[in-house]
């Protein structure tokens, strides 16, 4: 039993997993196709996605793959939680998995979305708002990769050591302005901070 336990266990981990890498992508998406429509140009470059998934993809939901949730529970469709021993099948992976993949997008998409609105509202050059952009879809999805895994100190290592990492490339200006993005100030960070706000709202929802 403690084997099967902890095979349904990782089995949902590597669901969770599977969702912050697909959703968070759909959110890259929805957000990058957005943020052109009303631009006119995309709001990140090559480069910086190419950052977002070295932030999000590696360290921090390989972290989550392998951490179980802290009650052993699953969430149920209604947001509640079934059983930790109920028993689990191919069908975990599909219409949940959608509504999960389908919620991490469209919280990404906030995140960003209100990065970049902000960047684009307040005085500043257009790297300043892609940079800013970069910054909210990168912590939306470490603020849904910690969510549930607060009691992993891997996850929250991971998550926090992304986080710092990406403020360290965007504050030093060599190797910022290499990958396409510009050291911000007070006004922007403070921007950056509104939208994991509101992608902490949007997820508790």
């Amino acid at each position: 039993m403690p084997a099967l336990a902890e095979g349904r266990a990782l089995w949902r981990s590597v669901a969770d997993a599977t969702a912050v890498l697909v959703g968070g992508n759909a959110g890259e998406i929805g957000f990058s196709v957005l943020a052109t429509l009303v631009s006119g140009t995309a709001p990140l470059t090559a480069r910086q996605m190419l950052l977002v998934n070295l932030f999000t993809d590696l360290l921090p939901a390989t972290a989550l793959a392998v951490t179980p949730r802290a009650d052993g529970a699953e969430a149920g469709p209604g947001g509640g939680s079934v059983a930790g021993d109920r028993p689990t099948s191919l069908a975990d992976l599909g219409a949940p998995l959608l509504r999960q993949i389908g919620r991490r997008g469209a919280v990404t998409c906030v995140g960003a979305g209100t990065a970049w609105a902000w960047g684009a509202l307040t005085p500043g050059t257009a790297r300043r708002t892609s940079t800013m952009a970069l910054c909210g879809v990168v912590g939306a999805q470490l603020l849904q990769t910690v969510h549930g895994r607060g009691h992993s100190p891997l996850v929250v290592a991971t998550a926090l050591g992304s986080a710092a990492a990406l403020v360290l490339l965007v504050e030093t200006p060599g190797v910022s302005h290499a990958l396409g993005c510009t050291p911000l100030g007070p006004v922007a960070w403070l921007g950056v901070a509104a939208s994991l706000l509101a992608a902490q709202g949007a997820a508790a929802f």
